[in-house]
């Protein structure tokens, strides 16, 4: 199937691949757009797209950032389907205007049409960018060798076809490998700037969990453990939730129907303002117990900020977070029962613990997922191409 939709596009000025990429200019000579779906103080593109953009710029690239978002409007009368593809055409003509010689593609979802329409007129070098799953849960491959996931296919076809897919966990590179013909993983990091430590006393040891609600099973993991955390955990701990997304509302009434004083609410606060209310914390959850697609994939951005800013991590051994907490100091539990174990354990522990923490954490973060180190990575990818991308720097991965 691949292959038929890779001969039905090819071009006679792409056969001789290597003549291809001997030509091209270097990088530094040329425009890169990183195209994301999301828009500026979303969590899924701040770092990917408009930090690392800042990065690389500041490095010499001539890096920008196009966003679906900033295109995206609602039409009321017309079918959401008609409303991204006419906002899809609006980023092709945008695309064809700046001329990118190097489009970094992040994430297959709606706004991809647009990007891979370019690639095949322009041909610009087509890097895949994949930091989360989205695709089905369900996804199986039929007798015809073909997904019943559109998103899996789709995303399966551009590896083809990019000169490197880029990915941000192991279980991506695992998944991905066979269908690209160059992978690496450069995993999502942390603007060390802007995520500080300032060690205030508070009366309380406040435990917080920030994140996006836009999937059912996300919600069905906070809604079990605050759950568990009204059952089980001391009364001097407090639990703050900062979320957003399409169930906020869901949660809201669960806390109502709690009646728990010690568990708080935020909802859509405003990206910038995370920073400042991390500080208002002791530790941070990253309750993942599903051993889903989705989980395992995640390259855990949330923890890297909570160890930025000075709180102790507490997550589950799925996906790349036990990885970094195994490196790290942190704790890793294996359901909610222990993780409220573990906050009560935590709150009790020395302070001089909880400060030589606090230090190694920072340190790891700002030696192998800052912004810096990050940059750097993505500066070797792009300088290099696809003819030496086995000197690109895997950072944070051990080897």
């Amino acid at each position: 199937m691949y292959d038929i939709i890779r001969r039905c596009v090819a071009t006679k000025d792409t056969k001789n691949t290597k003549a291809f990429k001997k030509d091209r200019k270097p990088c530094r000579d040329v425009k890169i757009v990183f195209y994301t779906r999301e828009g500026a103080g979303q969590a899924g593109a701040e770092f990917r797209s408009y930090a690392l953009c800042r990065e690389l710029r500041q490095k010499g690239l001539e890096a920008e950032v196009l966003s679906f978002q900033d295109f995206h409007f609602v039409r009321p009368r017309f079918p959401g389907w008609l409303n991204k593809t006419a906002v899809n055409v609006k980023v092709f003509l945008k695309l064809m205007k700046l001329r990118p010689g190097v489009l970094v593609l992040q994430r297959i979802n709606h706004h991809f049409p647009a990007a891979f329409l370019y690639f095949l007129v322009k041909r610009p070098r087509l890097i895949l960018d994949v930091d989360d799953w989205e695709s089905r849960e369900d996804m199986h491959i039929g007798f015809s060798g073909m997904s019943n996931s559109i998103s899996d296919m789709v995303l399966k076809i551009v590896c083809r076809f990019a000169e490197c897919t880029v990915v941000s966990s192991r279980f991506l590179f695992e998944y991905l490998t066979p269908y690209s013909k160059r992978i690496t993983l450069i995993p999502s990091g942390i603007d060390d700037t802007r995520f500080y430590f300032e060690r205030k006393p508070l009366p309380l040891m406040r435990f917080v969990w920030c994140g996006s609600l836009d999937r059912k099973d996300t919600l069905e993991e906070i809604l079990h453990l605050t759950s568990r955390f009204h059952q089980a955990a001391l009364k001097t701990l407090e639990l703050l939730l900062i979320a957003r997304g399409l169930f906020v509302s869901d949660l809201s009434r669960h806390l109502r129907s709690l009646g728990n004083s010690s568990i708080k609410l935020m909802s859509h606060v405003l990206y910038s303002r995370i920073p400042i209310l991390l500080q208002t914390c002791q530790a941070g959850l990253l309750p993942l117990f599903s051993p889903t697609c989705f989980n395992r994939a995640k390259s855990p951005v949330k923890l890297f900020e909570y160890m930025a800013s000075g709180l102790i991590p507490v997550t589950t051994y799925i996906g790349e977070a036990a990885e970094i907490i195994t490196a790290s100091s942190g704790f890793a539990v294996s359901d909610s029962k222990e993780m409220i174990q573990t906050m009560n354990d935590i709150s009790s522990m020395n302070i001089e613990v909880i400060e030589s923490m606090i230090r190694k954490n920072r340190e790891m973060v700002r030696s192998r997922f800052s912004l810096l180190q990050v940059g750097q990575s993505w500066e070797t990818l792009l300088k290099n191409g696809g003819n030496s991308l086995d000197q690109v720097i895997l950072t944070g991965v051990s080897t």
